[in-house]
């Protein structure tokens, strides 16, 4: 998969998952865990680079970085599979 930090910042950042953002959060907000996961990402061989693969990514990112249990994870599943969706869609 051929995807740069830049564009995982921006679908990230759009999604906005915690809703900080749209709380007067800076736009740099989510920096940590877009570089967590384009990391994932980089090392992901692109046969394995599949949907369930890649939320699982996010989900590991958002459960270490914000301390979150699997029901919090699972209310914020339909985000990180809108994410990446679009990852997909336009880089995959």
């Amino acid at each position: 998969m051929r995807i740069d930090l830049e564009s995982v910042n921006d679908l990230t950042t759009e999604a906005d998952v915690e809703g900080f953002i749209a709380d007067g959060a800076p736009a740099d907000e989510y920096e940590c865990e877009v570089e967590d996961v384009f990391a994932a990402l980089s090392a992901l061989p692109a046969e394995r680079a599949t949907k369930e693969a890649i939320v699982a990514i996010y989900e590991r990112v958002w459960a270490a970085n914000f301390s979150l249990s699997d029901a919090e994870l699972l209310k914020r599943r339909p985000a990180f599979e809108g994410i990446v969706e679009r990852i997909l869609h336009h880089f995959g």
